[in-house]
């Protein structure tokens, strides 16, 4: 099987999902969105719920490869963890542009019961734990910093960026969420 022609149809799927309810998209039109035919999606997956199911697979993967080329680059803690919330508003912002995008997230992670949404949330953990102790060992940060809930409140600060804060403007909203975690909040 060819991993290209599989993506192809993922993409395919993830638009038509993305503009029409479950019930209201076919294969057929999976297929002609990814430029194949009907039998070639057949090859890659039993079935539509089979597709819908593993659509959620690539997303995750999709969305988990950006977050990681973030973390890996160069650049200060501050810089990466501020890139870390840029890319995440950025990428939420796709989502919200593809019509029902944020709604086929959530009956995707629903359909998972929550698996997947559990699976994300440890690599976003281990890949701002793995920052954190990066900037530990380069004296950027405190020696005595607890990785582990140092990263939980990174994490927990995703959801705040979009959900709360205006996503418009989460590029500004990144750098202060930064700035505050990494600051604190008591007086000096």
């Amino acid at each position: 099987m060819n991993p290209a022609t599989r993506k192809k149809i993922l993409e395919g799927a993830l638009h038509c999902f993305s503009c029409q309810e479950y019930h209201d998209v076919t294969i057929s039109r999976i297929a002609r969105q990814a430029g194949t035919g009907k039998g070639t999606v057949y090859e890659y997956f039993r079935s539509k719920q089979d597709l819908y199911d593993q659509l959620f697979t690539y997303m995750s993967e999709r969305y988990l490869e950006e977050m990681n080329q973030v973390a890996s680059g160069s650049g200060s803690v501050r810089q990466r963890l501020t890139g870390l919330y840029r890319r995440h508003g950025e990428m939420y912002l796709q989502i919200l542009e593809q019509g029902r995008g944020a709604m086929l997230m959530e009956e995707l992670m629903r359909s998972r019961r929550h698996q997947g949404a559990e699976g994300i949330g440890r690599a976003l953990r281990d890949l701002f734990r793995r920052v954190l102790l990066e900037g530990m060992e380069a004296g950027e940060l405190k020696k005595t910093l607890d990785p582990e809930t140092a990263s939980a409140l990174l994490l927990m600060g995703l959801p705040c960026l979009v959900l709360i804060l205006d996503p418009a403007g989460h590029a500004d909203n990144a750098g202060n969420l930064v700035h505050t975690l990494l600051e604190g909040m008591a007086a000096e």
